[in-house]
């Protein structure tokens, strides 16, 4: 499939995601096309992590169908997990840690009902891409403070 194709048809299918995540707001549209590109589909068992809290973001999450929780560990007798919010469909999940190459403050896991498929996108693909993209790199780390 030519390049110019690939990216009409990922940018229609992925763009709302990109769309719905605060980091990306204001973008140059070229760079969401791009990132349109560079997103893959992966499905997400009952329970099953999309990341650790303490792991190294490589990756964030843009939720399909399904729901996504977001825990946090909580340091008690029964050394459980807290609910801290459960993100839908159109919603993005590990920005902030992705963006900064930090470790997840929380984990995130599939909703026990539902499962989850998500879009994925590689961080070191991104920062690449975002190598040519000067001015959204600004926009993107001064969106993160907000």
């Amino acid at each position: 499939m030519p390049h110019s194709l690939k990216m009409e048809v990922a940018s229609f299918v992925a763009r709302e995601y990109l769309d719905n995540v605060n980091l990306f707001h204001g973008c140059n549209e070229k760079l969401l096309d791009s990132l349109s590109v560079l997103l893959r589909e992966v499905q997400f068992s009952p329970e099953e992590y999309l990341y650790r809290a303490g792991e190294l973001a490589t990756e964030m999450f843009f939720i399909i169908s399904g729901s996504v929780e977001e825990v946090a560990e909580v340091k008690s007798k029964s050394n459980g997990e807290k609910v801290e919010r459960v993100l839908g469909r159109g919603k993005g999940t590990g920005d902030l840690a992705f963006f900064f190459g930090t470790r997840h403050i929380v984990g995130a896991r599939a909703s026990k009902l539902t499962g989850a498929v998500c879009m994925r996108l590689p961080r070191e693909e991104f920062l690449t891409l975002l190598e040519h993209f000067p001015d959204d790199e600004v926009h993107i780390a001064q969106a993160s403070f907000v």
